[in-house]
């Protein structure tokens, strides 16, 4: 089982980040957003439609949160679940997609 942690740095104030298409492993791979900015940003998937257990996550200003493993029932690739980065200078919707 691997523990890998995808980092996926927040690069702007807008909430771009340095992988629009983030591939997650269901096999115990796990998001990680990180706040290069030193803002505090929220990451919302939109509701029903998220691979893991939580749909918001909150960034803090310099920090970091880990998203903890897909859900077993996650859809795998080709689908893709968007989300939205919101930052003080906007808002920016990448993607996340669950791999096998």
């Amino acid at each position: 089982m691997s523990d890998d942690k995808k980092h996926i740095h927040i690069i702007s104030k807008n909430g771009k980040v340095d992988h629009e298409d983030q591939p997650i492993n269901k096999k115990g791979e796990e998001a990680v957003w990180v706040s290069d900015t030193g803002d505090a940003y929220q990451v919302v998937f939109r509701d029903g439609d998220c691979p893991f257990d939580k749909n918001t996550f909150d960034v803090p200003a310099g920090g970091s949160i880990g998203s903890g493993p897909a859900r077993d029932d996650a859809k795998e690739k080709p689908y893709q679940y968007k989300y939205d980065v919101v930052g003080p200078g906007g808002t920016n919707d990448p993607t996340i997609i669950i791999q096998r």
